[in-house]
């Protein structure tokens, strides 16, 4: 029994390494705000009965609950917001596991996670109205940019976006030597960081541009990213000299 309460524990700490470090660091902003106006409220209240009563030593209460609140506040949401991150994160994990495998990407161990938005790039305009008037005869959303988990693995790339009823796969590509990705610096709002993406295999040909205000973790993509297609192309590059010295 010991021995799996330990294992858990350690998955648990293993997803909740996973969750970006942006998002782990607005839970703690949340729960000091939480606590923080906790806190006000009830030197607020407290005083208000202390000024109606005329009774000044009713101060020291209000600064005094307000000591014990903040701290009681400030864990009640980092416990229920901790907890709901993880669980995110695990389905995130789960079902961009389960879509890897029926693509047959050879490597599915996860590398990042973290949340983007995604805007279809198009060639020409008629694609972009045939893909339009796809997702509107299918009911699907046709905003420009789709909230979306971008998930990197060591063979592929996944963007999942939340629907009812479950997730739903926007983009897959496998990382070979011709994966091309590109930072992006045009009209983009303070604070975000964008870079295009370039399939292959069986999104060949399409593109995507990402979008998120999570910099730091955005900055990891792109460099493991990269580092995986020169993986990707010294490999290649070996094969073809391989393959020279063969006919040779």
């Amino acid at each position: 029994m010991a021995k799996v309460k330990q294992s858990s524990s350690l998955a648990v700490d293993e997803i909740w390494q996973s969750v970006s470090l942006e998002e782990r660091l607005e839970l703690i902003s949340r729960s000091q705000a939480s606590g923080l106006i906790a806190s006000l409220v009830t030197v607020f209240m407290v005083g208000s009965i202390a000024y109606g009563l005329d009774k000044i030593s009713l101060l020291v209460v209000a600064f005094g609950c307000a000591f014990f609140t903040f701290p009681l506040f400030s864990s009640h949401t980092w416990r229920t917001g901790k907890p709901s991150l993880i669980l995110a994160y695990l389905a995130v994990r789960t079902v961009a596991r389960r879509y890897a495998y029926g693509f047959d990407l050879p490597n599915i161990d996860i590398i990042l996670i973290y949340r983007a938005k995604m805007q279809p790039l198009f060639a020409t305009t008629e694609e972009e109205y045939a893909h339009n008037k796809k997702n509107f005869d299918s009911g699907s959303s046709t905003r420009s940019e789709t909230p979306v988990w971008v998930v990197l693995m060591r063979s592929g790339i996944l963007l999942l976006s939340e629907k009812t009823g479950g997730a739903k796969l926007e983009f897959v590509s496998p990382i070979v030597h011709d994966t091309a990705i590109e930072e992006y610096t045009e009209n983009l709002r303070m604070g975000e960081s964008a870079c295009t993406i370039q399939g292959s295999g069986v999104s060949k040909g399409k593109s995507v541009l990402l979008k998120t205000k999570y910099k730091g973790a955005h900055y990891v993509f792109v460099k493991r990213f990269q580092q995986l297609v020169f993986e990707c192309v010294k490999a290649q590059q070996t094969l073809e000299t391989l393959r020279k010295k063969d006919l040779a």
